[in-house]
């Protein structure tokens, strides 16, 4: 019984239901601790949707083939007085009809000129989610996702330490 009783102080201490290296907290470091572990358990999670995005982005990516488009045009959007351009991209798809894809990805300037002719990955059962074959039209969400991943963890290092 001793030994059980000594045991139990060390692990919750002489409160009986709060473990001991709570108890030794002051509010600021709880505060702390309990921000960290937030931010441990954000990190990890959109660690993990960034994995996932990832793969059912190259599961996509293996299934489809591969279509000539031509950039008919561009879409704006205007950001704190900037304008950005992505590309509108006319293409046939496997099945025949001829589809419209307006890209997702806008940059400071036009990609390329109206009238040049790029490649998308276009899925056979799916053709309205092509998406033009290159890295950041495909890989842009898990990169954000990782980015964010890694702004958390690194967060809840820093309050945890």
């Amino acid at each position: 019984m001793p030994m059980e009783r000594g045991l139990r102080e060390a692990v919750y201490g002489s409160y009986g239901h709060v473990p001991a290296i709570v108890a030794k907290m002051d509010g600021r470091n709880v505060f702390h601790f309990v921000m960290g572990m937030i931010l441990l358990l954000a990190g990890s999670a959109a660690l993990c949707a960034a994995a996932i995005a990832f793969r059912r982005r190259a599961r996509a990516v293996s299934k489809s083939v591969r279509v000539p488009g031509t950039i008919t045009g561009f879409h704006t959007m205007s950001d704190e007085g900037e304008t950005r351009y992505a590309p509108i991209v006319e293409f046939v798809a496997p099945d025949g009809r001829t589809l419209v894809h307006r890209a997702n990805v806008f940059s400071p300037k036009p990609e390329a000129p109206v009238g040049t002719r790029i490649v998308l990955c276009c899925p056979v059962d799916a053709p309205e989610l092509a998406v033009i074959d290159d890295f950041w039209h495909q890989h842009l969400l898990s990169i954000a996702l990782l980015v964010l991943a890694l702004v958390f963890l690194v967060n809840a290092v820093v309050c945890l330490v």
